[in-house]
């Protein structure tokens, strides 16, 4: 393919995700890598910041994950413009839950 075709396709396709984005009430990406700010029930400001997962030797576990066709779409858009992989972005959104969870029984 020629430069020029590729450069239109793939302005096309960043521009539908923009548009998909905004749809869906996500964060538009420039504001997640530039606003990553995050309001806790008490009101109290806490980030959540998205940095390239650096490889190590963790044993990891694999097990199903069923989501909805919406938000596994969310997920690609979101990865495909901050560069991490859906399972890299999912298990940082994970460890974020879990170090701010509080249990009320």
């Amino acid at each position: 393919m020629n430069k020029r075709f590729t450069s239109t396709i793939n302005d096309s396709i960043s521009k539908q995700d923009d548009i998909l984005v905004k749809e869906d009430n996500i964060i538009n990406h420039k504001d997640i890598l530039n606003n990553d700010v995050n309001i806790n029930s008490d009101g109290q400001k806490s980030k959540f910041k998205l940095t390239k997962t650096q490889k190590n030797k963790i044993v990891k576990k694999a097990f199903p994950l069923y989501l909805e066709d919406d938000k596994s779409r969310k997920l690609d858009s979101i990865c495909k413009k901050i560069g991490l992989s859906k399972n890299e972005l999912i298990n940082k959104m994970i460890d974020y839950s879990l170090e701010n969870l509080e249990l009320e029984f």
